[in-house]
């Protein structure tokens, strides 16, 4: 780079799209729009910046990656940031978004131009663009162009996989297997000894295609209990110390049996091994974390000794206080959540057991001695 590049490079980078403090940042947005991790995000916004700088410093056009396009797409939507500060003050220059006019022609052109955008890039940064936010050409005119939002709140978007209509399929083929009719034998003694051959083979695959929709239904449950909706992810991480892994490990039994141990470190708390009774000692002082006080005042409140029962029992009253972050930031669920997704999950495997015991309860009367026609 010349002097001039690397000082118009610097103020690229540095440039604060959002130019003030704000609780949704503009890396937070463009992750909430996209189903991006912020983290993600971040990265995007600097490859939007590099793609800038390589428009403003050739003297060919330049194409960006899809991710890229979105990037700059939203920051268009900032028209002080775009207009007034980034182009006016940084860039000196205006750069406006020119989209395709469709047709074979302008794809050639664009796969053309993309295709010069990547050579570019390495000799400007001497590095290759990162191919997940720049994929190779085939890619960025191909399943990036079926790119579209859609509102995580209302809808839940699954990926394909390889076969998949293969699998969805296989309980309909089952059930036309066990729908269709054997022949009629000429006697019932010989009907009865082919319908136990089929049996070997149709039972089976019937057990199957009624057991299948049990098992989807209980992937689809555990998938809407434990996924991230989008917009979570632009809670900033929570901290996570002893007592939050704790928490996460084995919830409030855990998180109290874990404040116990650093208070009886720490003279706060003395333990009787003979009768196994805490006793609160020394004032508690300025807690380290609110379970910890939590804890203390459960002791306290027993002068006569209190059990580590007694201690997990009144911690857990107190709900998710002190825990808050984690389920903010989506990574804990909350008490009644946390049970309830137990029990849509237990009522599944409930459902998977009794279609199970049915039909092997199917299967054992059909096979039992049985003298009289089946038909």
């Amino acid at each position: 780079m010349t002097p001039e590049h690397t000082a118009l490079w610097e103020s690229v980078r540095t440039f604060d799209i959002d130019g003030e403090p704000r609780a949704l940042t503009f890396a937070a947005r463009l992750a909430r729009e996209n189903g991006w991790s912020v983290g993600f995000a971040e990265r995007v916004v600097l490859e939007y910046k590099r793609f800038v700088f390589l428009a403003v410093t050739g003297t060919t056009p330049v194409t960006p990656s899809d991710q890229v396009d979105q990037a700059w797409h939203l920051h268009l939507t900032y028209t002080r940031s775009y207009w007034e500060r980034f182009c006016g003050e940084v860039l000196r220059r205006p750069l406006h978004h020119e989209p395709t006019k469709g047709g074979p022609e302008e794809g050639a052109r664009f796969d053309e131009q993309y295709r010069h955008t990547l050579a570019r890039y390495e000799q400007a940064f001497g590095a290759p663009p990162p191919a997940d936010v720049w994929p190779a050409p085939e890619q960025r005119f191909g399943d990036d162009l079926h790119f579209v939002r859609v509102n995580a709140r209302r809808n839940r978007v699954v990926p394909r996989r390889t076969g998949g209509w293969l699998r969805a399929l296989l309980p309909l083929v089952a059930l036309l297997l066990c729908g269709a009719a054997p022949p009629q034998p000429p006697t019932a003694a010989k009907q009865e000894e082919q319908v136990r051959e089929e049996l070997g083979f149709i039972l089976p695959v019937g057990a199957a295609a009624l057991v299948t929709p049990f098992f989807l239904a209980g992937l689809r449950v555990r998938r809407a209990c434990f996924a991230v909706p989008p917009e979570l992810e632009a809670v900033p991480a929570p901290r996570f110390g002893p007592y939050e892994v704790a928490y996460l490990e084995g919830g409030w039994a855990r998180a109290a049996a874990v404040a116990v141990a650093r208070l009886l470190r720490d003279g706060v708390l003395r333990y009787e091994a003979n009768t196994r009774w805490l006793f609160a000692v020394e004032p508690l002082g300025a807690a380290q974390h609110p379970v910890e006080a939590v804890v203390y005042a459960a002791v306290a409140a027993q002068p006569e000794g209190a059990t580590v029962q007694d201690v997990t029992v009144a911690a857990s009253a107190n709900g998710a206080g002190g825990f808050e972050p984690l389920l903010a930031a989506g990574v804990a669920l909350a008490p009644n959540a946390a049970r309830a997704a137990r029990v849509r999950g237990a009522m599944v495997g409930f459902a998977g057991v009794a279609v199970y015991i049915c039909v092997l309860i199917l299967i054992s009367v059909t096979l039992a001695p049985c003298h009289a026609p089946f038909f």
